[in-house]
């Protein structure tokens, strides 16, 4: 059962570790709403995506420099493998699941949205 969440708290609150550099707290913070019942694709939805598009109004507005995108960034990625990897510990999908290859266009460099992308086709159970 999951509880009701203030959102936009915890976009600040995750945003803040991201400003920090702190990978610990934002992937606390992560387990702590998968522990009180909310799925990845919630997560992504209402916490990693929000908290993204704030990272880049904030690089865009030089309010945070390309270190400080790049880090979160970076902080982003682990939290989105690390459920990656969780997932695949407690449940795999069948032999008979087809594979998919998901990248990004010509001249993109942001792998993000892409690392997004597979968890939700997974709990589609649509992937391996």
């Amino acid at each position: 059962m999951t509880v009701d969440v203030a959102w936009d708290a915890e976009v600040e609150t995750y945003l803040g570790a991201l400003g920090r550099g702190d990978r610990t707290s934002a992937l606390g913070q992560v387990r702590g709403l998968r522990t009180e019942g909310h799925d990845v694709l919630t997560l992504i939805n209402h916490l990693l995506a929000p908290a993204q598009l704030r990272v880049g109004e904030l690089w865009v507005s030089d309010t945070w420099s390309v270190a400080q995108e790049h880090a979160a960034t970076a902080i982003s990625e682990a939290v989105l493998t690390t459920l990656a990897v969780e997932r695949e510990l407690s449940s795999r999908p069948g032999p008979d699941a087809p594979s998919v290859v998901v990248s990004c266009v010509e001249q993109e460099w942001h792998a993000l949205p892409a690392l997004m992308v597979r968890p939700l086709l997974r709990l589609a159970e649509l992937v391996r």
